[in-house]
């Protein structure tokens, strides 16, 4: 891709990425809201990798977006957390686990090593995520499927 101008950037296995939103004027604040990927792990035959999120917060509390695949599947979920402001008032803030499905039919045909293994079939394809500074603080997300 990027043979063809195309700004993409090859990631490392997991790491971090921080959206920074500054105002046009000096009248706003700024803006920020931090995403952790990482490769993926752990199953998702039964349970679609969903129970993973809560590993995933708990290995990286500050994000408000987790990403990662490994699993095929394609999901978006809301884990709601306690949280405290700068004035020491008690929040619930939404944070996303967003795992990408595959991208790759391995059905194609009747044979090869899904079919034979019985692998359930996963969704195609990626998510798009969304993200819109808010007057009253943080940053909002939306998320769509690619």
């Amino acid at each position: 891709m990027r043979d063809q101008g195309s700004p993409v950037e090859h990631l490392r296995y997991q790491g971090w990425v921080w959206f920074t939103f500054r105002p046009e004027d000096d009248r706003g604040k700024t803006r920020r809201m931090q995403l952790f990927f990482h490769h993926g792990a752990w199953g998702g035959i039964v349970s679609k990798g969903v129970m993973g999120g809560g590993r995933y917060f708990s290995a990286a509390p500050q994000a408000q977006v987790v990403v990662n695949g490994h699993n095929h599947q394609r999901t978006v979920v809301s884990h709601a957390c306690y949280s405290i402001n700068a004035v020491g008032h008690q929040e619930i803030s939404e944070r996303w686990h967003v795992q990408t499905g595959t991208y790759k039919q391995e059905y194609a045909g009747g044979a090869g090593f899904a079919v034979e293994r019985i692998v359930m079939p996963a969704s195609l394809g990626g998510v798009w995520m969304t993200l819109r500074p808010r007057r009253s603080g943080g940053v909002a997300v939306a998320f769509t499927n690619a």
